[in-house]
């Protein structure tokens, strides 16, 4: 579209908007992915999931709350329809490191992708050899943790 803005004496102002087809299909595909999804967040901060599970109802998806390693087993235990799991690794009680390691034997291919503000290389290898999908930094970038989510869904199927 065009349009002019003029006024006398004062010039004009054109405004010229168009669409660029396939700009951010990416984007909107990942997010329609999601919609529907259940993902457990597991921290035992209660702000950090009031924030991911108020972002996530933006794009349809449900937020199931384990406030520790104990609560997040005993969800998967119960076969519940979760499809991903964010883990936190610092929780009181059982951590996330073991967490992780007993939910990936009672589902193998359950996507647990961790998320932590201590990133070490010598921290994220033994994550991923205990079985982690993938790991996100805190603060979290929202639009990389749709696209690790995405991906490691899909890998799950």
């Amino acid at each position: 579209s065009l349009s002019a803005e003029s006024s006398p004496g004062g010039g004009a102002a054109f405004t010229l908007s168009f669409l660029i087809p396939g700009l951010f299909h990416e984007e909107a595909m990942r997010e329609a992915y999601l919609k529907g999804k259940r993902i457990m967040i597991a921290d035992d901060n209660y702000l950090i999931y009031f924030h991911l599970s108020e972002f996530f109802s933006l794009l349809g998806v449900e937020s199931v709350y384990a406030q520790n390693g104990y609560e997040a087993i005993e969800i998967i235990r119960g076969g519940d329809d979760i499809e991903a799991v964010l883990m936190d690794m610092q929780m009181p009680g059982l951590d996330g490191l073991s967490s992780l390691k007993e939910i990936k034997k009672i589902r193998p291919s359950m996507p647990v992708i961790i998320q932590t503000g201590h990133v070490r290389k010598d921290q994220v290898n033994t994550y991923y050899a205990a079985g982690c999908d993938d790991v996100v930094e805190k603060p979290i970038d929202e639009g990389l943790l749709i696209e690790k989510l995405v991906s490691a869904i899909k890998k799950s199927k």
